[in-house]
Order: structure tokens, then sequence, then C-alpha cells
């Protein structure tokens, strides 16, 4: 097992984004203005304490928040909550106030598999959760900078029909019920087919309206084992840009909600490629267990 830990390793060293700017907030309001969501207090967790690697004692934090009536600075309810962290994400709060919806678009962590990322609440109590897996078919397939990574395009929350819609760079939509915290849909874009590629590296000219692109990470389709996919592209490209674009039968594709600038994780193929020959030389993901599989689908396990 221990190259399959080496190759764990390296794909985690490789991932790491962890914040150097954390980003924190207090309060949020609703759309309408009518409600807030403040921040109370904060205590440090002793029940919850651990030792680092240093033998230093650390304590987790826990936040108490609370939702208010703006108007009237009324109290309409209160609670802790000690792994969400809220004050460094977003909260979409329904029209009522009663509900919430905690977005995690300020990503500081390791994007792994079981990171939680889309949190729903019912009056403080937790109804439903979210990790980057349940959007994501390679934690890859997000782009990142010194400070944080993002793993969605956009989102768009109309509190009026209840309903929170998550678009990703795989070109899947993702709608939810924030009153439930139910998935109520997930849509890949028709562009995307058995015969295209969803890929993002450096570009580079061949010929005349023809360029080749060097793969660092695959979202869709099937990619030749050296890496190159040659396409056909009426737009001018720059040579030597970093993209993301969906290939079809060797011609650029044009698709609504690709974000073809970009800049996703870098060298998740060719990680990719030596975890499949791992696996392969293990005896196939039969041989696995079952969190040994589920990081190697969390790689790649696109289709």
């Amino acid at each position: 097992m221990k190259p399959f830990l080496q190759a764990l390793f390296f794909v985690l060293l490789a991932l790491n984004c962890r914040a150097d700017e954390p980003r924190s907030q207090t309060n949020f309001k609703s759309k309408d203005g009518i409600y807030e969501l403040q921040l109370l207090r904060t205590r440090k967790d002793t029940a919850r304490k651990y030792i680092n690697e240093a033998g230093k004692a650390i304590y987790p934090i826990t936040s108490r928040w609370g939702m208010f009536i703006v108007a009237t600075h009324k109290e309409l309810y209160s609670f802790e909550e000690s792994n969400d962290n809220i004050a460094s994400k977003t909260a979409l709060i329904s029209d009522n106030g009663n509900r919430i919806a905690v977005l995690d678009d300020w990503s500081a962590g390791i994007p792994f598999y079981n990171y939680g990322v889309l949190s729903f609440y019912e009056r403080g109590r937790k109804i439903k959760e979210y990790v980057l897996h349940d959007f994501l078919c390679s934690c890859g397939s997000i782009s990142s900078s010194v400070s944080h990574f993002r793993w969605f395009v956009d989102y768009r929350f109309a509190p009026l029909t209840h309903s929170l819609t998550i678009s990703t760079y795989e070109l899947n939509t993702f709608v939810f019920d924030i009153t439930s915290g139910q998935l109520l849909s997930k849509r890949q874009n028709p562009a995307v087919t058995n015969t295209s590629v969803l890929v993002s590296g450096l570009v580079q000219k061949i010929a005349h309206q023809h360029y080749k692109l060097t793969v660092e990470h695959r979202m869709h389709g099937t990619v030749p084992e050296n890496g190159i996919v040659t396409f056909f592209s009426k737009k001018k490209i720059r040579p030597g840009a970093y993209l993301t674009l969906l290939i079809d039968n060797g011609q650029r594709i044009d698709a609504p909600g690709l974000y073809e600038e970009a800049n996703l994780n870098s060298g998740t193929f060719k990680q990719e490629r030596k975890l499949r020959q791992e696996v392969e030389s293990m005896g196939g993901l039969k041989a696995l267990t079952a969190e040994q599989k589920e990081f190697f689908l969390g790689i790649s396990g696109c289709p």
C-alpha cells in the first residue's frame, strides 16, 4: 500500500490551498433587508480539545449566532455552531428568516472529497450538509489562489421561490430547495456529449485556426495517453494561454456557462494517471478499502 499512500500525500500537497488571509464576517442580511444574522460571541470549546504535532493544546472555536428583525432589533432565535465556520462563508437567509443556506464561497482548506461546502439550517438546527464530492467528480475542478479556492462558477439565490442554484466548472447545475435542503435537480450542460472532452491546460498554436492543448486537468471524456488534445477553433486563441475548453470531434465548442478563462488546479491529470496505474497494479478498485476507493474516485472519477 505504500506507493498508494505516497500518491495520496503528493495529491494533498499539490491541492493544498490553505488561506494566508482568512475572510471573516460578523453579520449577514436577507435580500429584502428585513432579517439579519449576527455573530453574538465566540468561545473556546474545551470539550473538544486536541493536541497538535508540536504538543500544543488546540481548542476549536464555537460561535453563537442570532437572527434578528432589523427594524425592531427583536431576536427571533439563536444557535451555536462549531464546525461550519459561518463567519468565513456566506449565509443566505430565507424570506421569513427561519432558514439559512451557508455557502462556502471562500474555501480555505484542502479541497478533499469530504470537505463541507454547503449546509442548510432551520431556525438554527442543521438539517442538511453537502461535501465537495457531492458537486464535483474530481476535486481538481477548482480555481485556486494563494488565499483560497473556488469550487463553483456562480450561484443564484431566490428566497421567494425557496431555491438555490449552483453551477460548477464541470458544467453541471444543481438546484436546491432551501426549506428542506434537498437537491431538486442536477443538470449537465447539453453541449457535453459522449464524444466531447472538457479539459484545462496550456494552449499552443499548430497552424492557422489549429491548436493543441496539453491537459493539466480532465473533467469529462477520454484524453489521449500523451495528454495532448488537438482541435480547430474559428475563435482566435492567444498561444500560451491556460484555458478550460470543451472540445468535440476536434473542434472547440461554445457552451453557455463555460468559464474558459478559469485557472483550474494544475497537475491533476498526471496524478490521475499515476493513481490509475497504482490502482491497477494493486488489483483494481475491488482491492481498495472503502476509504481508498472514495479518495480515488474523488480525484479521477470523472466520466
